[in-house]
């Protein structure tokens, strides 16, 4: 796949549109295919792409509201493509969850009989942006993905996507404050959930176990702002 941004295209005459055909045909002939960005943010060179038979040429499944949106599309099917399988079929164990890591067998126990284990169909909302939940999400099978609105669109724009092993909802979990984005299932979902007024109780009955837990959480953020801050640079750079 071949994503073309045209998010800071002005303008496009008949002579690019020709070309744009060319290198579909090209890639087409050897099973690879021309994606869309943005496409319709600029009325003149949508109707350009529109007028010279692009848009029919790329075909319904082309074009995407930004890039991310073009890349999910593509890794999902280049996904589905490969010969492991779209998905894979085992539950990551609890014991194996970063958010649990250095808890002793006995700890896990305690910590198992803590959790709601909870499965998620595609497509369900698991967290809603604003809300007043503070629950812990951590992932056991499938892969979740965390979108925001968009200021002044009537759409959603992916920010991060989680996958088996990973951990979401923590900031809400310290910080108290409502949800700051919407995460909802890519596929079936398998999450083991600690809630608010569980965790508390952790923290009065048994701080050794909250203090590993917050231990294992605040390395996750760590990572997290790490990776931020890499790729603030990299644009800036």
């Amino acid at each position: 796949f071949v994503v073309l941004d045209l998010k800071r295209v002005n303008e496009l005459d008949s002579t690019g549109a020709r070309m744009l055909q060319q290198v579909q045909r090209r890639l087409a002939r050897n099973d690879r295919r021309v994606l869309l960005s943005h496409a319709k943010d600029n009325r003149a060179v949508w109707n350009v792409l529109d007028d010279m038979g692009v848009v029919a040429a790329l075909g319904a499944h082309a074009r995407f509201p930004d890039s991310d949106a073009a890349l999910e599309w593509a890794e999902d099917e280049l996904i589905q493509r490969s010969p492991t399988g779209p998905r894979l079929s085992e539950e990551v164990p609890l014991d194996a969850l970063i958010a649990l890591a250095g808890l002793s067998a006995p700890e896990h126990e305690l910590v198992r009989r803590t959790l709601e284990r909870r499965v998620f169909r595609r497509g369900d909302v698991v967290i809603k942006e604003g809300d007043t939940d503070r629950s812990l999400f951590m992932i056991s099978k499938g892969t979740a993905s965390v979108k925001f609105r968009l200021a002044g669109a009537d759409r959603d724009k992916r920010v991060a996507s989680f996958s088996a092993g990973a951990i979401f909802g923590e900031v809400a979990l310290l910080d108290h404050e409502p949800r700051s984005a919407t995460v909802s299932a890519d596929e079936e979902l398998v999450c083991y959930v600690l809630d608010d007024a569980r965790f508390r109780a952790l923290v009065r009955e048994h701080p050794s176990i909250a203090i590993t837990l917050l231990t294992n959480l605040g390395r996750e953020l760590s990572r997290r702002l790490r990776k931020a801050n890499a790729m603030i640079s990299q644009l800036e750079g």
